[in-house]
């Protein structure tokens, strides 16, 4: 008889724990906006980031006569969540860069400046659930431009 208390305790306990949490957690589609609600908007704080995929990534090699080589990656993120895109880099030393998306005639629909030291920097949000774009980065003073391709 106590082995069936002990384990009905147990499975009491066990829905009292589930109850208390579920609401303290979110759902991955439970986003900070949606649309073009989602424009000009952070990724990470939006919640948009969650589950999303890289589209597109190049890397790549600045130089420059004023400083030593060094290496990045530019992707191209894509959230099935909010469905906005956003360009993300990578870079192996500190830089100033320039960020953001391009549609298919080459004018930039949204950058963002930043500074960065050896980590990866994201630019802002772009609703584009249809709308082929690329991921492009401007890098250093003499601005050494490099896109990944349209997606």
């Amino acid at each position: 008889m106590h082995g069936k208390m002990r384990l009905s305790f147990a499975f009491g306990l066990l829905v009292i724990l589930m109850t208390l949490v579920a609401p303290l957690t979110q759902p991955a589609s439970a986003a900070g906006c949606s649309g073009i609600g989602c424009n000009r908007k952070d990724p990470g704080t939006t919640g948009c980031s969650i589950g999303s995929s890289v589209l597109q990534s190049t890397s790549f090699i600045y130089r420059s006569g004023k400083s030593t080589p060094f290496n990045g990656v530019i992707e191209l993120k894509y959230s099935p969540t909010c469905k906005t895109k956003w360009a993300k880099v990578t870079l192996t030393k500190s830089a100033q860069i320039q960020l953001g998306l391009k549609d298919k005639a080459g004018n930039m629909i949204r950058d963002s400046w930043y500074m960065t030291a050896n980590q990866s920097a994201y630019g802002q949000m772009w609703y584009a659930p249809t709308q082929s774009v690329k991921a492009c980065v401007y890098v250093g003073y003499d601005n050494q431009q490099f896109c990944t391709a349209l997606g």
